[in-house]
């Protein structure tokens, strides 16, 4: 795929992928047409066709259209964005553009691969090296028995990235996926590309883009694709617990992902989790909007730590718990995560001095009562109104998520070194996990 863009790195606009005949079926059609199709990740749909129906039943009314091209693509589902009449010389020729409906689309299965090659966007090790230093060396990591290097962008992708620019997203590095002395299939490649999107987004507190996924055989003939982009956060956002500076700590993570993936139960409330940590780990909808969110995540772990994992209560004894600070609570002395307000966030720990109420005694304690605050406008007895309170919001926010990392680190079974987010006036606010101490 990325050849396509190497023959004339100066171009600019989107790359053609792919270019052949494709069946739609749908909303009252049901033919086949000619489709180019084109990418560009710095869309909101990366991916797209362009098609040329020979009828003229076609209308853009948000219908959903299967779209198959047996031996090409594995069949997907899309709607026409746009249709019009692009003009010839004597005629006019009938042209739309085809969008997916969810991407990235894949080229038809694949046996005996050697290789998987894609570009990372906006990744989680990559730094500005024009400020830092020269580039390091090669990153390697082993995920689900493959090996994973990650290098500086290849000249390929170098080309696509000039070609498609640098804004909102940045092509950091170029990754090669093997299984050495060991052909495999593309369905075992595409679940190890999805555990690396997993580990990758967990380490940069964003959804971290795969893009250019592309696999070859053994004498290096691409024979398999994946087409757009792996979900994406819409341009980097704030901290998390991993730092660039060390890549090793993203040595375990994958295997980690893969062992809570084999329980089905365990994995549901732990993927949930992760997508409400990215989602509150942003400050776009407001800091309010991003605590609630973080309870929420706290709170579902809290039932799968306590009821699941160490069977501290049944179901039963686990409702009978008298609230959410509670709960955890119990889930941080399980875990051995500290419950006290941290020492770095100092307007948090002056505004719980001043309080009086006796209910706020630990760091459980103020983040669930912040989250009552905004969601419940009066006591929950009483029926009264809440008392006015200027709470420290944005320290708030930052003790929530990193109770939140702490948590999914403890699950994933982390015994290493983490940024400690909430060390605030530190330059390198590095230390070790507090379980494994």
């Amino acid at each position: 795929m990325a050849s396509e863009a190497s023959s004339d790195p100066t171009d600019v606009g989107p790359v053609v992928v792919g270019e052949f005949d494709i069946h739609v079926k749908g909303s009252g059609v049901e033919e086949s047409t000619p489709a180019k199709f084109f990418f560009d990740y710095q869309q909101s749909v990366p991916v797209w066709a362009r098609i040329e129906p020979q009828s003229g039943s076609w209308s853009v009314d948000g219908s959903i259209l299967t779209v198959r091209a047996p031996g090409r693509l594995e069949a997907f589902e899309g709607y026409m964005a746009t249709l019009g009449l692009h003009p010839l010389e004597e005629t006019a020729q009938l042209v739309g553009r085809l969008n997916p409906t969810t991407v990235p689309i894949e080229s038809a299965p694949a046996r005996d691969l050697a290789q998987i090659t894609l570009a990372l966007l906006d990744s989680p090790i990559s730094k500005d090296f024009d400020v830092f230093g020269p580039r390091r060396d090669n990153v390697i990591l082993r995920c689900n028995g493959f090996e994973v290097t990650i290098t500086p962008p290849s000249i390929a992708h170098e080309q696509v990235s000039r070609r498609l620019g640098s804004s909102p997203h940045r092509l950091t590095e170029t990754v090669s996926i093997t299984r050495p002395g060991e052909l495999f299939k593309s369905r075992e490649a595409r679940r190890t590309l999805d555990i690396l999107h997993d580990a990758l987004s967990f380490a940069a507190g964003r959804w971290s883009g795969m893009t250019l996924v592309e696999g070859r055989d053994a004498s290096d003939q691409q024979v398999w694709s994946r087409w757009g982009t792996t979900r994406m956060s819409t341009a980097p956002t704030g901290a998390s617990w991993f730092d660039p500076e060390h890549p090793e700590w993203l040595e375990s993570l994958c295997d980690s992902f893969r062992r809570l993936q084999s329980n089905e139960e365990t994995w549901e409330a732990v993927r949930t989790a992760l997508y409400w940590y990215v989602r509150s780990n942003s400050l776009n909808s407001g800091v309010d909007s991003s605590l609630i969110l973080s309870q929420c995540a706290l709170e579902l772990l809290s039932w799968l730590v306590i009821v699941r994992l160490k069977r501290a209560l049944s179901e039963e004894g686990y409702g009978q718990l008298s609230n959410a600070a509670e709960k955890l609570r119990l889930t941080l002395t399980l875990l051995d995560i500290p419950r006290h307000v941290p020492a770095g966030l100092k307007n948090l720990l002056e505004f719980c001095s001043k309080m009086k109420d006796s209910k706020m005694k630990d760091l459980p304690d103020v983040v669930v009562q912040a989250r009552n605050y905004l969601v419940h406008p009066t006591q929950s007895r009483s029926g009264r109104r809440r008392a006015t309170r200027e709470w420290p919001w944005h320290e708030l926010w930052i003790a929530a998520q990193w109770l939140l990392e702490l948590v999914l680190l403890s699950l994933l079974g982390y015994e290493g070194n983490y940024r400690n987010r909430t060390r605030l006036t530190d330059l390198r606010p590095i230390e070790r996990v507090p379980w494994a101490r």
